[in-house]
């Protein structure tokens, strides 16, 4: 049996893989990991592969790539629902990623970091994650990764109940000039945001 690795699901035969949940009821929602479109057999190959990785980029002194590998590692435990061992290997891959000078390694292991605590329900850490990879999207003129913050922003206040703040964030994506995937992508995020804004309005009536 194959599955698909990406970056959003695991795929069976084109269809989505049953998400695996994990001891501490924590979801395994997408990330922006960087282990996409490779095959396994399964996710203990995929493991296996990936600690390979790691130890092949030991061995060449490339500090870079073994904290790639890291990451890649951190988004298949958290595919298993094993979130303890992704937080360990995306804290890795931040280390790692500092001490290079990998900007762009850095604010992908914020942003998986802030997506593994927001799937635990901790969104006040998942937020602070989230504002850091923010701050180096627009450091470095990532204006993608600056959308991605934005609407990670956006749904980790939802999850608070502060649905005024997350209006702001998906307003912020939604004007920040990029170009969408679909139209339909753009459409959907202005009915979130109208809506959001309308019970915004709603809960601040006396």
């Amino acid at each position: 049996m194959k599955y698909i690795l990406t970056s959003f699901n695991v795929q069976e035969s084109g269809k989505q893989k049953p998400v695996v949940p994990s001891a501490s009821q924590c979801g395994t929602s997408p990330s922006t990991g960087g282990a996409s479109r490779r095959v396994f057999s399964s996710w203990e190959d995929a493991i296996e592969h990936f600690k390979r990785s790691v130890e092949n980029a030991k061995e060449m002194g490339n500090r870079a790539e073994e904290g790639r590998a890291h990451g890649d590692l951190g988004t298949v435990y958290r595919r298993t629902g094993d979130i303890q061992a992704a937080i360990y290997q995306y804290e890795l891959y931040l280390n790692i990623s500092q001490e290079v000078g990998d900007r762009d390694g850095e604010a992908r292991a914020y942003s998986n970091l802030g997506n593994v605590y927001k799937s635990c329900g901790d969104y006040n850490t998942a937020i602070a994650y989230h504002k850091l990879d923010l701050n180096i999207a627009k450091e470095v003129g990532d204006r993608a990764g600056e959308g991605g913050a934005y609407g990670n922003l956006g749904n980790a206040y939802f999850g608070l109940g502060n649905f005024h703040k997350a209006a702001e964030y998906y307003e912020d994506r939604l004007l920040l000039p990029r170009r969408w995937e679909t139209e339909q992508e753009k459409e959907e995020l202005m009915v979130i945001l109208e809506l959001l804004i309308s019970i915004s309005a709603g809960s601040e009536r006396p």
